[in-house]
């Protein structure tokens, strides 16, 4: 089966729309939160910090050094969001898919990535490490041409170079006239590879919490079901992203990029508008990918069976044929061009020419 940008669109949208009110409840339990842990890790930083103010009680402009205990609980803090943030956003996001098969869900399947945590967590950071391969992979000719031909333009410019300046520096433009066209190409590559190992990639974390599935097969399968379809994708997700890349563009006009009303409105609409309906479109297209493959698959293994069926059938021995059984008891069968009779009481067996009227 064949899908369009526009069926992966309209499908999540359909999803969002239908659903919209349990979202907005997860997404409030989700802020609510944030908020609670941010005003928690707040007030312990706070207290960390209390004590470094002794001895600047006079001293308003005392800006003392952070006390160690605030900096390894900011690292602390940290390191806690690198391991547990890919577990939830894949336990999210099985929300979503829930919903694109009609299934029933809620705020706690969030956590539901915690039964298969480890592999959840390697195929998130080994997909972005295969990305960053990719990428630079995609960039290394670039890097090899842009290498010879400044080298071939340094040796070329040197005499004059030094006849000009002598023992002076000798500016760096002066050797490569192309080095912004280079770099503006190395730009454009980068970009593009990001994109298409994005697009390539980007259900490896869903088929994780989703299949069960171990890091390698999450990733094989995750990428497995996009091909021919990363420029869909690709599409499918483009205007989501244009509204909210205008809402900010906006935000920012009217109020300031840097003002509180501007972050608010975006983290605002990003968290109740953008994330749940990007969600819901992405959940639609694991989905409707998902099951296409796993149908396509299935169908190729029933077909590759029965193949091998029929090879077995056709491979029996020219010989082989099934017994015959009369009335009397007794039975013929062929051997090649000879047929056998016998009978139960071993008085009448015979061999027989099928081609000749002879009876051995």
């Amino acid at each position: 089966m064949n899908f369009s940008a526009k069926e992966f669109l309209s499908g999540g949208s359909r999803i969002y729309k239908k659903n919209f009110v349990k979202l907005l409840g997860i997404n409030l339990l989700i802020l609510l939160l944030l908020l609670a842990l941010f005003a928690l890790i707040s007030m312990i930083i706070g207290v960390t910090m209390i004590n470094s103010y002794n001895g600047f009680e006079n001293d308003l402009y005392a800006t003392p050094d952070l006390p160690a205990s605030t900096i390894i609980l900011i690292i602390l803090f940290a390191v806690l969001c690198a391991i547990f943030a890919p577990v939830l956003y894949a336990g999210y996001s099985l929300i979503y898919i829930k919903l694109a098969r009609g299934e029933n869900t809620g705020f706690l399947d969030i956590f539901s990535g915690f039964s298969n945590f480890w592999h959840i967590w390697l195929t998130q950071y080994f997909t972005g490490i295969l990305m960053l391969g990719g990428v630079l992979l995609f960039m290394l000719p670039i890097f090899i041409v842009f290498i010879i031909s400044v080298g071939v333009d340094l040796i070329n410019s040197l005499p004059w170079m030094l006849l000009l300046y002598g023992n002076s520096s000798i500016p760096f433009y002066s050797y490569s006239g192309s080095l912004y066209l280079y770099f503006l190409i190395l730009c454009i590559v980068s970009f593009v590879a990001f994109i298409y190992w994005a697009l390539k990639f980007m259900f490896t974390t869903f088929a994780a919490v989703d299949k069960k599935f171990k890091t390698a097969e999450a990733i094989f399968y995750g990428s497995q079901i996009t091909n021919s379809y990363k420029w869909k994708i690709f599409l499918a997700v483009l205007l989501p992203v244009i509204i909210y890349s205008l809402v900010s563009i906006l935000s920012g006009y009217v109020f300031g990029d840097e003002s509180w009303p501007a972050l608010i409105i975006r983290f605002l609409f990003g968290l109740f508008i953008y994330a749940p309906w990007l969600s819901s479109v992405l959940g639609e297209i694991y989905n409707k990918l998902s099951s296409n493959y796993d149908n396509t698959t299935t169908d190729n293994t029933e077909k590759q069976i029965t193949t091998a069926d029929a090879g077995i059938e056709n491979e029996r021995p020219s010989f082989y044929e099934e017994k015959k059984y009369d009335t009397t008891g007794s039975y013929t069968f062929s051997i090649d061009e000879k047929k056998f009779s016998f009978d139960q009481d071993d008085e009448n067996d015979t061999v027989e020419d099928v081609g000749d009227d002879d009876i051995i």
